[in-house]
């Protein structure tokens, strides 16, 4: 008998570089009215390319894409001498662009049929907010590797 079901959220629901390119472009064109240094020395794949770097950099923190997002802004804004530069108000254009996802056409029907169902719980390596997305009410909780501390899968 199932008792519930865990669903993964990025490219599950929701084409997730899509997304993720989307909110990189929101971000970039912020950046260019508020800090042109950064853009002009970065593409939106080349910022990318930082949170990748970051990663590498501090592996501490790699399970977690927020925190990881943030340190790649602060290190263009130091590599680009921005002065005035907030990672944190950066990362809230970012996160709204992240968070502004276009489902799959049987995401949302499957959602609320399966909630209707059984109790849903994501289990995802990402950083959505399911209240921004709209879908917090099919999920009794969410596990996000960020808050965990470790992603998926891990030994």
């Amino acid at each position: 008998m199932i008792k519930a079901l865990t669903l993964d959220l990025d490219d599950t629901l929701w084409d997730i570089w899509a997304t993720i390119e989307r909110a990189e472009q929101r971000l970039h064109d912020w950046l260019a009215e508020r800090h042109p240094a950064i853009p002009q020395a970065y593409t939106p794949l080349e910022l990318r390319e930082l949170t990748a770097a970051a990663a590498q950099r501090w592996p501490d923190i790699a399970h977690d894409r927020t925190q990881l997002r943030k340190k790649s802004f602060r290190l263009a804004a130091e590599l680009t001498g921005s002065d005035n530069f907030c990672e944190h108000s950066a990362f809230e254009v970012f996160y709204a662009g992240r968070n502004d996802v276009l489902f799959y056409p049987d995401a949302l029907p499957s959602l609320a049929r399966l909630s209707a169902q059984f109790p849903l719980l994501a289990l995802t390596n990402g950083n959505a907010d399911l209240n921004q997305v709209g879908i917090a009410h099919h999920f009794v909780a969410v596990l996000a590797s960020g808050e965990l501390g470790y992603g998926k899968p891990d030994p």
